[in-house]
């Protein structure tokens, strides 16, 4: 109730409250709380601080600067103290003067003192003064000047402006344009005087709003109708009189609820157009350019987003004193003389009465014998371009003018400025309005806001004339040479700040890998553009005087001064770069006579400013970057002379690709971006490092001083950060940073520069040592900060939808990382960092799932909800954009850099290949020749490739997000697999016994320790200072004594001894204010030791919170008195045990020791303080505890269900879905088979499914992305089912098809196990499983098998030899490409010949013929079962066509190249999907013409011939029609050769019953013979009956290659009738053994198989050794010893 109260208190002129939060604010929440800190904040501190900033008060007592004394309000009974109590201050009064303290003498009458009075001193004023002066802000409608209808009316308003003559003055010209454009602005764009409205909703909401507010008050007469009605009814009930109840309710109840339902209905429609204009409003302005989320909360609050209760009450800041007086400001007029005093002081100016300035700017600088030439003078397109570049929505000047009128008709506005501009230049003299502008103050977010010191100003100016100093500026650089150095960033065009950065992190990154000493120096100056004086730019401007007084200000030598004065009377540094006289004396003109008001300006009053190049002005950089390039240029040269800087070579030929050498060397400089400079250092010996890295400070400090610029010394600002290896490394810190020396000591200037181990640089931080971790934190701190001051009113907003606050992210957040083009995607930084940047994603489903179910949701998921790019996509976008940049200005030394360093280049090339990838024929080859090619591309089109780059990352962007689905639905699988199985991950057994809960590692339990409980190590109670008094050594710093103690218990324990303890413990290892007190005290000193390491001692010193538990127990002990029970001593014991937090070996430790002291009590046998019985007791009491240490935290550990996304991505590869399934089968029971069917546009739907799923589903069930089918089959296989999917073969090349892989449907797969399993599936389903022998199934099975076997055995050598000529062929240079005009491909080196280079699409034509044959001959050895088909005699064998039906066609998808039998074109007439021969019989081994080699790839030659052969295929479907007729006539007589094919089948399946069983003796001869003479005259009966069949055409000759083939086949047949009548003799002995053994492999195979553990699946078993390819099957079989070859075929 706190949050509503007070903002309906929120414009009242005093709110003062105090109340017992129970909760710690945080530090620092702006316009709430200050910088005093006093206990970490907690849940309830941030909640409230939200409520107080939304309701604008804040707490007087967090600010340093107003309280004073002890920040202490509670004492907890535990002795810790607290800050839960506060004072607030809210409303619009002035405050003037605060103090707040606590006030420890009060006494509150309660009988416990735990609370402390909170005192505040308040002082201020609560009237409001009427009739003050103030600067005139109209409010103009922007959006309507830059719409069509607003673009026309500028335009006419434009076009009807009557220019004056050109005698008028600059001054009156410049008037009449301001008051025209003012008075168009107010009669077509004023904002009208009204009731604040939100701008996005749309005008029809605003009037559809107000008919329902006219409506409502039309129909408000019967809002008390039932009041009314109720009052008549008791009446007439009392009165029995008729008042007319029953005809008001007939016709008034329904007017009522008819209005009713309206405005309800109005109010929902209203209501829903404005949630979706909120949307689109904020949608399109996360796509503009107002990226920040300072910028863009300030435009939605301006909207009117939020309401009233998201603008902030505008008050004073509290308390501001004067830089001279220090007396408190209570007054506008006394914040204008502050302000007018600081910031002119700044500026070298003083304070007159406007009158005065206007008379004293009556003089100019005007020179009439300038020469003038038609190039100098700017044209309507040069004006035009300055004011198309003009950006919205910012501030206007003093003339109340925005730009958006200006950029609504450049051309207009340009013809109308155009005469005024000339007239300016000619006569050299600018409109008075034009020479200033307003100041506005700007904390800079550190030290005392009542201190101006801790103030920067911000130069608000005029468009009109910004735009006549940009278009001067343009064309004074053109006649301009370039006199700054390439490295002097800042106003060079197309340069980001990221150059800057780059080139120091090149240069570190270089010296790490060279292994050599590094240093960088950084200079920053104080207020260095108000420290400029301008006549070094331009020359002389008032007079000589002037000037000197300036340096004289400046601290400036006659020496300095003489050589300064020099330049002055040269004409300035313009002149001495080029600048015609005409132009110099323009900006001559610029700079003279400018002024500035503050925003509490009451208009009597300006300060007239003589030195300094302001911030914000169009011309303060370049005039800057003019002067201070003097003192680099000076630097640099001095540099070189002296040896001081390095060389790096350079190829400006090569670009990316890093030369062995380069064309020349250039010597390195600083790099500058405005005023922040860092020059780099190297040198392989550290000594020469440290005397160049004196020099040059040297050099640098004491150019500055002699050109007026005063270097910032401070902590933070100028420093040095060195980094000492190698070669004399430790003698240089001796010699440089002896007795812990923190600064490096210039002996010539006698002044130190800070050294820093980091430090802050554009926007980054940078260490020495290059882990980037302290810029992983602050990018993430900034990045957080982003989001939560967002995150109210847009990120987590429940009124807008997730794609509106992704794009709202991408605009707030992702800004806040801009030098991600600098980081190398790799190491255990960038993994925090997107890490870090994934789950700010995440933070967006809070509003759709709840904070706390969120962090349960894995990464994956967050970008695939949101639609937000990972970070590495963001990365790739920043390197590629950078490199850009430096094709279009990149600098020749950072090219140097790069190429020096070649890592980050190496990044640049695998991205440019990824970019490519798949589109190579659009793109220049990423090889160094081809680097001219990209460079022009960069240069000349960078547009189009940064088109193609976002669409590449679209496409990227979208894989992933599949991808991701996929595993994730692994996950799921995995999840309900473990599930079902009752399995577990690992436990965690670090157990915390005193609340019970159990950590993963060691030190995850101390760190519970040291947070929950507040045990602090050992080492902490004697950290004092920086020195060690054990050993006599001085570390220097805290840090450094800290780590030795941790690691020298000897010293610990001597420190101890000798009373050496902290009253406060200092921050640990890993805290935030550790790092921060070792980044300040850093230094180079190394530790300084006199003494040695005392000894560990031999026995472990005990902690206090062991001698504290020890001393419990033997309390406990001693008070026994012999009547417990076993179990209540064990209990005494583990209470006394968990009184303390103890570590395990703690525990045994105490255990150990009191199990020998009782021992040796006991044994002394004098005076035994307990009988043999308590001390039987006791010791087994102790034994027990001690024994059960770690079983106990077994017992107690928190057990996982299943690994995280994380752990199962890792244990995702050798996965075994199929051993894990397998304890589910039902193997007492024949399992049922379900059949699932995965449609052929299955990618599609479930993509489209997946777009529709809603966030929380996917939170709550992470089965939602997999298709339903799947889902159905996998819950199947959970229940111990029998599933076959059938699915497409782009299916089973998915992720998805993963842990379905064993349930495939098999007649899509050519291997020997899938035929053989769908061969049974196939009987399954199809055949009576009663009658069905098992025998009979595998000999068909293995039949089948033997047959594939022989053909693929083939084809696998080939696809072997096709596979080693690709990998050649990939590996091999690209040789020079044909002359112009030719089509043949570009050759490549050591390729094969075209001959061996085949099609991968099924048999290749020269093996057709012979995997024919092989399959011929081996269908001729079987024999189909009883219920097959009449079957069709084809070149004496079988066909298979009944098991074979359900085949796809042979070229039904592109996707079947998975398959090993791959058709390499369209089916002939005459054979089926294997290739066997069918109907007519083809020419025999005919061989085909190998392809000849084209140089394309042979998947791309397979998908081309399918076009090809479209018209062939067409015409052989007339073909086909007349073989189907012919086929008809022949159904009779396939149906009787079927029949007689069942029972050859039959009677072959007993012969090989036999041949299996072994029988013996003669009988099993006679039987095996018989059974063989029939099988012949069956077939002999089967051929006669097959003569009906027209005879195929007469055979062609076959090659001789295929004659060899045929005759090799014989005699293979040959010896298998051999090895066969071998076989049948030898088995008559072996009988009795076979039968058992046959039967012992029965039971095993109705075993169920083992599974393999799903936490460590184990390797593959090693593949059987290889078969020769000469052997035959059989003919091996044969020729093995018994138990070896009952083995294999057991196998």
């Amino acid at each position: 109730m706190l949050g509503p109260l007070l903002r309906r208190l929120k414009s009242v002129n005093l709110v003062i409250s105090g109340f017992d939060l129970n909760g710690r604010l945080p530090p620092n929440y702006e316009g709430v709380t200050g910088s005093l800190e006093f206990g970490e904040p907690d849940d309830t501190g941030w909640s409230a601080a939200q409520i107080l900033a939304d309701a604008g008060v804040w707490v007087p007592s967090t600010y340093s600067q107003l309280h004073c004394g002890e920040s202490a309000t509670y004492t907890h009974p535990s002795g810790q103290q607290h800050r839960i109590d506060y004072l607030l201050v809210g409303g619009r009064a002035k405050v003037h003067f605060v103090r707040s303290e606590t006030d420890e003498s009060f006494d509150n009458g309660s009988p416990q003192d735990d609370h402390t009075l909170l005192c505040l001193d308040l002082r201020g004023s609560t009237a409001v003064h009427h009739g003050q002066r103030k600067l005139l802000r109209p409010v103009y409608d922007r959006d309507k000047i830059l719409s069509v209808e607003g673009r026309a009316l500028v335009r006419d308003a434009l076009a009807a402006f009557p220019h004056p003559a050109w005698e008028t003055h600059p001054d009156q010209h410049c008037a009449q344009i301001e008051e025209y454009l003012r008075g168009a602005l107010d009669s077509h764009f004023a904002q009208p005087q009204q009731a604040r409205r939100a701008s996005y909703i749309t005008v029809s909401v605003w009037q559809q709003r107000d008919a329902k507010m006219q409506f409502k008050r039309r129909v408000r007469h019967r809002v008390n109708l039932w009041s009314a009605l109720l009052c008549r009814a008791f009446c007439q009930w009392h009165t029995s009189q008729d008042y007319g109840i029953g005809q008001l309710l007939g016709k008034q109840s329904m007017l009522y609820e008819l209005a009713s339902a309206a405005i309800r209905f109005a109010t929902a429609n209203i209501k829903k157009k404005i949630s979706k204009a909120k949307n689109a409003f904020l949608f399109q302005l996360a796509g503009e350019n107002c990226q920040g989320a300072a910028t863009i909360l300030q435009r939605v609050k301006k909207a009117g987003i939020g309401g009233s209760k998201t603008r902030p009450v505008s008050r004073p800041l509290p308390l501001l004193l004067h830089p001279e007086t220090g007396s408190a400001v209570s007054s506008r007029e006394q914040r204008d003389e502050v302000w007018l005093f600081h910031f002119g002081k700044q500026e070298q100016g003083h304070t007159v009465h406007v009158a005065d300035f206007i008379r004293d700017a009556e003089s100019s600088c005007f020179e009439p014998d300038v020469e003038w030439t038609a190039a100098m003078l700017p044209t309507y397109s040069d004006i035009e371009m300055v004011l198309r570049d003009i950006k919205r929505n910012k501030a206007m000047g003093l003339d109340n003018i925005p730009g958006e009128i200006l950029k609504a008709a450049p051309a207009e506005t340009a013809r109308l400025l155009f005469p005024l501009f000339l007239k300016s230049m000619l006569l050299q003299r600018q409109p008075l309005q034009w020479r200033g502008g307003v100041l506005y103050e700007a904390f800079k977010r550190s030290g005392l806001q009542s201190s101006v010191e801790n103030y920067r100003s911000l130069f608000v100016s005029s468009y009109v004339a910004k735009t006549y100093h940009r278009a001067v500026r343009n064309k004074t650089q053109d006649f301009c040479r370039d006199e700054m150095h390439s490295m002097h960033l800042g106003s060079r065009k197309c340069a980001p700040v990221t150059f800057a950065a780059l080139f120091v992190l090149t240069h570190l990154r270089r010296s790490q890998a060279l292994r050599h000493s590094s240093a960088v120096f950084y200079l920053d100056t104080s207020a260095a553009y108000y420290r400029i004086v301008r006549e070094l730019a331009v020359g002389d401007i008032r007079s000589d005087a002037t000037v000197l007084t300036l340096f004289r200000r400046f601290g400036l030598d006659a020496e300095d001064v003489a050589e300064l004065m020099q330049t002055v009377n040269a004409g300035g540094m313009l002149a001495q770069a080029g600048a015609p006289d005409a132009l110099r004396q323009v900006v001559k003109d610029l700079l003279l006579h400018t002024w500035f008001v503050t925003r509490f300006s009451d208009g009597t009053r300006v300060c007239d400013s003589l030195a300094g190049s302001r911030p914000g002005e169009s011309w303060a950089d370049l005039i800057y970057a003019y002067i201070y390039s003097r003192v680099l240029h000076k630097v640099h040269e001095h540099a070189v002379a002296e040896d001081l800087t390095f060389t790096v070579p350079y190829d400006p030929a090569t670009g990316i690709f890093p030369p062995l050498s380069g064309t020349e060397d250039l010597a390195v400089t600083d790099t500058t971006w405005a005023d922040d400079s860092a020059f780099p250092l190297e040198d392989e010996d550290a000594a020469v490092l440290m005397r160049k890295t004196v020099r040059l400070c040297t050099l640098f400090l004491s150019f500055c001083a002699s050109h007026g610029m005063a270097p910032n010394l401070k902590p933070g600002k100028t420093s040095v950060m060195i980094n000492l290896t190698g070669k004399g490394s430790k003698q240089a810190r001796r010699e440089y940073f002896p007795n812990g020396t923190q600064k490096l000591w210039l002996p010539d200037l006698e002044v130190g520069v800070a050294v820093t181990d980091q430090y802050k640089h554009l926007g980054g931080v940078v260490d020495c040592k290059l882990s980037m971790k302290p810029e992983v934190r602050f990018r993430l701190a900034q990045a957080a900060s982003s989001y939560d001051a967002a995150k109210t009113l847009l990120l987590n907003s429940p009124k807008l939808e997730l794609p509106t606050r992704a794009a709202l992210f991408a605009s707030v957040v992702t800004p806040t990382f801009f030098n991600l083009g600098l980081w190398m995607p790799s190491g255990a930084a960038w993994e925090m960092l997107r890490c870090g940047y994934s789950k700010l994603v995440r933070r967006l489903l809070i509003t759709d799932i709840g904070a706390h179910d969120v962090l349960r949701v894995p990464l994956p998921v967050a970008h695939w909800c949101t639609g937000c790019w990972r970070l590495e996509l963001v990365a790739t976008r920043a390197r590629l954009s950078l490199l850009v940049s430096l094709a279009l200005a990149g600098p020749p030394l950072l090219w140097a850099m790069l190429q020096s360093e070649a890592q980050w280049l190496q990044v640049i090339r695998d991205d440019l290949k990824w970019l490519v990838d798949s589109e190579e024929h659009q793109w220049p080859k990423v090889i160094e020749p081809a680097w001219p090619e990209w460079h022009a591309l960069l240069r000349n089109a960078p547009q189009r490739f940064k088109r193609a780059l976002r669409r590449k990352l679209c496409q990227v962007h979208a894989e992933q997000c599949e991808t991701d689905a996929a595993l994730l639905g692994q996950w799921h699988c995995y999840r309900s697999l473990v599930h079902s199985l009752s399995l577990q991950a690992p436990t965690m057994t670090w157990l915390c016994r005193l609340c019970m809960k159990t950590l993963k590692t060691k030190a995850a339990l101390g760190a519970h320790f040291f947070k929950v409980h507040g045990r602090v190590a050992d080492y902490r109670h004697v950290t004092i200072g920086t020195k060690c008094e054990a050993c006599d050594t001085d570390f220097w710093t805290e840090g450094r004594l800290a780590a030795h103690l941790r690691s020298s218990p000897g010293c610990v324990s001597f420190l101890r001894r000798h009373g050496k303890s902290v009253q406060q413990i200092r921050p640990g290892f890993g805290s935030k204010k550790r790092r921060q007190s070792e980044s300040l005290s850093y230094t180079l000193s190394l530790p300084l030791r006199h003494g040695h390491i005392p000894l560990a001692p031999d026995t472990p010193v005990w902690s206090e919170e062991q001698t504290s538990v020890y001393r419990s127990l033997c309390d406990l002990l001693f008070d026994l008195t012999g009547t417990e029970s076993r179990e209540v001593l064990q209990s005494a014991l583990t209470a006394a045990l968990q009184q303390c937090p103890l570590y395990p070996d703690e525990v045994a430790a105490i255990l150990d020791t009191l199990i020998a002291e009782v021992q040796e009590v006991a044994a002394d046998g004098i005076d035994v303080p307990w009988p043999v019985l308590l001390v039987r007791l006791i010791l087994a009491s102790l034994d027990d505890l001690r024994s059960g240490l770690w079983t106990g935290a077994a017992d107690h550990a928190e057990q996982r269900m299943y690994h995280s996304f994380r752990e199962f991505h890792l244990l995702l590869t050798g996965f075994d879905w199929a051993s894990s399934l397998q304890p589910l089968a039902k193997g007492d029971v024949t399992p049922s088979v379900l059949e699932y069917t995965v449609p052929h546009d299955w990618k599609a739907e479930w993509q489209r499914n997946s777009n529709r799923i809603e966030v929380s589903a996917v939170a709550r069930d992470l089965g939602t992305f997999l298709p339903e089918v799947l889902r159905k089959a996998w819950t199947s296989l959970l229940s111990g089912c029998t599933v076959v999917l059938v699915a497409p073969p782009d299916f089973w090349s998915s992720a998805l098809a993963a842990p379905f892989y064993d349930a495939r449907h098999r007649q899509n797969c050519a291997c020997s196990e899938c035929i053989r399993e769908y061969a049974e599936i196939q009987w399954r389903k199809n055949y009576d499983k009663d009658q069905l022998e098992r025998k009979d199934l595998e000999r068909w099975s293995l039949c089948h098998l033997e047959f594939v076997a022989k053909a693929l055995d083939v084809e696998a050598r080939r696809t072997a030899a096709a596979a080693a000529v690709t990998e050649t062929a990939e590996e091999d240079l690209i040789v020079p490409a044909e002359p112009q005009g030719s089509t043949a491909p570009p050759a490549r080196r050591n390729a094969a010949p075209p001959e061996e280079v085949f099609a991968t699409r099924g048999p290749s034509p020269p093996m057709r013929p012979v995997i024919r044959g092989l399959i011929a001959d081996v269908i001729d050895e079987m024999r189909a079962p009883p219920s097959y088909q009449d079957p069709a005699e084809v070149s004496g064998g079988v066909e298979l066509s009944p098991l074979l039906a359900s085949l796809p066609p042979r070229r039904h998808s592109a996707a079947q190249d998975q398959g090993l039998f791959q058709p390499s074109g369209p089916a002939p007439l005459d054979e089926d999907t294997f290739g066997r021969r069918i109907g007519r019989k083809p020419p025999p081994y005919e061989v085909a013409p190998p392809p000849p080699y084209d140089g394309v790839n042979p998947v791309e030659e397979g998908l081309r011939e399918i076009g090809q052969r479209k018209a062939e295929l067409q015409a052989r479907e007339k073909a086909l029609e007349d073989s189907r007729l012919e086929l008809k006539t022949q159904v009779a007589q396939l149906g009787e050769a079927q029949q007689q094919a069942h029972a050859q089948s039959a009677l072959f399946a007993q012969a090989q019953a036999a041949i299996q069983s072994q029988g013996g003796g003669s009988s099993f001869e006679t039987q095996a013979s018989a059974i063989l003479q029939t099988m012949a005259k069956s077939a002999e009966d089967a051929a006669r009956r097959s003569s009906p069949i027209a005879p195929p055409p007469p055979p062609q000759a076959a090659s001789p290659e295929l004659t060899s083939a045929l005759t090799s086949l014989r005699d293979r047949l040959e010896r298998v009738e051999a090895a066969f009548a071998e076989s049948v003799r030898a088995a008559a002995a072996q009988v009795e053994e076979r039968k058992l053994l046959m039967a012992a492999l029965a039971e095993q195979q109705r075993a169920p198989l083992q599974m393999v553990p799903l936490c460590a699946p184990q390797p593959p078993a090693p593949p059987p050794p290889a078969r020769p390819a000469s052997v035959d099957v059989a003919t091996q079989s044969a020729a093995e010893p018994g138990p070896a070859k009952d083995q294999h075929e057991a196998e």
